[in-house]
C-alpha cells in the first residue's frame, strides 16, 4: 500500500461554529475531489434534511449550504496507507493539524461522523494488534477481509456526554494479552478525547483470539 495524502481542502470560514469530522476520503470522494462523493453515501441527504434544505448536488451547493449554517467539514487523517476505501486497512496514519482551522474559526462544537472509525484507527495502530473482530465468535478469514474497521468497536454515551467504548480485538501471537489490552485502552482514550473533546469514561477490551504467524497456519 502506498501512502495517500488527503487531497481535499477543509470547508470553513470565520463564521463556522460547528465542525464535522470524518476519517479519510473514500476512493470515490478522492476522485470527486470532495467529501462524501460516493453516490450511495447518505451524508448530504441526512445533513440537508436536518437543516431543512434541498439536497445539494454540486460542490458549490454543498459548500454554500454548510457555510450558510456555520458548519465546517474536514477529516481527522491527513495521510495514511489504505487499500481502496477500507478503514480497516488504514496504517501509518498521520493526524490532521486541526489548529489551522481552529485558529480562524470560532468552533464551539465538534461532531465525529463515524466516531467508531476514529477509535478503530487508534486500535489498529497499537503494536501487537492483528485486527478487529465483529463479535466474539469471529472467523479469522472474515475478519482479515472485512470492509469496516468499526465492526469491532461499539461506542455509547450517557446523559453527561461521557463515552463508553468496547473493542473486540485479535492479537498477534507472542504479545502479552494484558499489556496489549492496556495499550489499546490508552490509545483509544487518548485518540477519542483529543479528537472529540469528550470524556471517555471507560474502555473495555475483549481479546477474542490470537492470530498465528503465517508459517504456523500451514
Amino acid at each position: 500500500m502506498e501512502q495517500v495524502t488527503h487531497p481535499i481542502a477543509p470547508v470553513f470560514d470565520e463564521n463556522s461554529r460547528i465542525l464535522i469530522l470524518g476519517s479519510f476520503p473514500s476512493v470515490k470522494s478522492r476522485e470527486a475531489a470532495f467529501f462524501y462523493g460516493h453516490p450511495q453515501n447518505r451524508f448530504w441527504k441526512v445533513v440537508s434534511g436536518v437543516l431543512g434544505c434541498d439536497c445539494p448536488q454540486t460542490i458549490e451547493e454543498k459548500c454554500t449550504m454548510l457555510l450558510a449554517h456555520h458548519i465546517a467539514l474536514w477529516d481527522v487523517i491527513a495521510s495514511c496507507r489504505i487499500e481502496g476505501s477500507s478503514d480497516s486497512s488504514i496504517r501509518d496514519a498521520v493526524p490532521t493539524d486541526l489548529s489551522v482551522l481552529l485558529a480562524h474559526a470560532p468552533i464551539r462544537a465538534v461532531f465525529c461522523n463515524g466516531v467508531s472509525s476514529v477509535a478503530a484507527m487508534a486500535v489498529l495502530e497499537v503494536e501487537g494488534v492483528c485486527g478487529l473482530a465483529s463479535n466474539l465468535g469471529y472467523d479469522i478469514a472474515e475478519m482479515l477481509g472485512m470492509k469496516s474497521a468499526a465492526k469491532g468497536v461499539r461506542i455509547v454515551s450517557d446523559k453527561e456526554g461521557r463515552l463508553f467504548v468496547e473493542c473486540n480485538v485479535v492479537a498477534n501471537f507472542g504479545y502479552s494479552v494484558f499489556e496489549l489490552a492496556k495499550n489499546v485502552q490508552d490509545a483509544v482514550r487518548s485518540s477519542l478525547e483529543s479528537v472529540t473533546g469528550l470524556n471517555v469514561a471507560k474502555v473495555n477490551v475483549n481479546v477474542c483470539g490470537i492470530a498465528l504467524p503465517r508459517e504456523s497456519r500451514k
